[in-house]
């Protein structure tokens, strides 16, 4: 079931002890990224500093966005449209 994959993961990205997927480390530098104005600027350095992620982090980003494209992709029986999902998300995958 989507919604009890989706919690689990929910939960486990919340755990207050782990480093976010996005790392502590690169904090600023996302904010730097995400402030730009210019649309394809701001994607390349996005691009840049998610492909600068620590094998591991790269990896399980990686699935977290297929797993929230499905998710996504059923937004009419379960009202979870990328924004929803990215005010639900985004909060643990950068801090």
């Amino acid at each position: 079931d989507v919604h009890v994959v989706t919690g689990v993961v929910k939960s486990y990205l919340r755990e207050p002890t782990r480093e976010p997927l996005c790392t502590f480390q690169n904090y600023e530098s996302f904010l730097n990224a995400i402030g730009l104005k210019d649309w394809r600027e701001k994607m390349s350095s996005i691009q840049d500093l998610v492909h600068a992620l620590p094998r591991k982090n790269f990896v399980t980003l990686k699935y977290l966005c297929e797993h929230l494209k499905r998710v996504a992709a059923s937004e009419s029986e379960n009202r979870m449209s990328i924004r929803n999902l990215s005010i639900i998300f985004a909060p643990n995958l950068l801090r």
